[in-house]
């Protein structure tokens, strides 16, 4: 599970459907999302795919090959994003509080915008936010995350158990794929 704070207004009351429940929104910005597909779509109009190489002096883009079986470049990256599916764009003096969302399927809250970090670690802790299968955290650890921004919240070990990567139980450092985690996503050593 990923978790993600979003800086939003205090008067923010995130969209729900008529049943209810939260209308899942990603936290990027739609002006960028909308160009980087629009590029996409044209590089796909030229022949040529993105490489997905992060490496520095790496080509963006190289032709498509036989593995890119795809039609069409809505086929191959999805629908165009709109502006619905995308939080506000507020101004940065309007987003003046602090809320924890789910990130990694839903995008949807898991607290109140609260005027502070402390307030919102503070709240995730009391109420027993999730972090993972049935796991928490505590204000301080929580107050980690939020500093961060956002982050990969649990691992599973070797036999398939949740381990929180936030506070992980001292016995699982004897495991070296998990000591790594630990390490790549909060810091500790």
């Amino acid at each position: 599970m990923s978790r993600e704070v979003r800086r939003v207004p205090a008067t923010w009351a995130h969209p729900r459907d008529r049943q209810g429940r939260f209308i899942p929104l990603r936290g990027d910005n739609y002006a960028a999302a909308a160009a980087a597909w629009d590029e996409g779509a044209r590089q796909w109009a030229a022949g040529m795919v993105a490489t997905n190489d992060s490496r520095p002096g790496a080509p963006a883009w190289r032709p498509r090959d036989g593995f890119t079986v795809s039609r069409s470049y809505e086929d191959f990256a999805g629908l165009r994003p709109i502006a619905a599916a995308f939080m506000p764009d507020w101004q940065p003096e309007e987003r003046t509080h602090w809320q924890m969302y789910e990130s990694s399927s839903h995008g949807t809250p898991l607290s109140p915008p609260l005027p502070s970090t402390a307030e919102l670690a503070s709240w995730l802790a009391d109420h027993h936010a999730s972090i993972g299968p049935g796991l928490t955290a505590s204000a301080a650890e929580w107050l980690k995350l939020i500093e961060h921004g956002y982050g990969v919240t649990f691992s599973f070990d070797e036999r398939a158990n949740p381990v929180s990567l936030l506070a992980p139980p001292p016995d699982y450092g004897r495991f070296p794929r998990i000591r790594r985690l630990i390490r790549r996503w909060t810091g500790r050593r």
